[in-house]
């Protein structure tokens, strides 16, 4: 997931994130900067009922590791409920370097399918990361 082999002194804290083979990539190799594939939008699952919903993002940590970023939304009426909060779950044991979008699509719950399906930024890259060596 990541790439630059060490910081720079000078650059310690510097982080560049964006997607597999485009410039952001290329500049933070040239520079020896950390590059961190950005986030990539999965899809939402809404309850109209009761004013729910959660989005479920493929997220890239600070350590460069991929999981899946849950955020939950509700309306918080009543004492027990917490309004909602994110959470982060490790990927599916089943993913795997050169895992196709429809078998990803088949790890998630039924009502992310038609939108994994139809995420083209996911498709590409899910592409580009089968074809690295890292």
């Amino acid at each position: 997931m990541c790439s630059g082999r060490g910081r720079p002194r000078g650059c310690a804290n510097v982080v560049i994130r964006g997607c597999y083979d485009t410039y952001a990539e290329k500049f933070a190799h040239e520079n020896d900067l950390l590059f961190i594939h950005k986030d990539i939008y999965i899809g939402i699952r809404r309850n109209e009922e009761y004013h729910e919903s959660r989005t479920v993002t493929l997220h890239f940590d600070e350590n460069c590791q991929m999981c899946l970023l849950y955020e939950d939304f509700c309306q918080g009426i009543s004492a027990g409920n917490t309004m909602g909060g994110e959470f982060m779950r490790e990927m599916p044991e089943e993913f795997h370097r050169g895992c196709s979008i429809e078998e990803l699509a088949n790890m998630m719950p039924e009502a992310y399918f038609d939108q994994i399906m139809k995420n083209a930024e996911l498709k590409a890259f899910l592409d580009s990361y089968a074809d690295r060596d890292e």
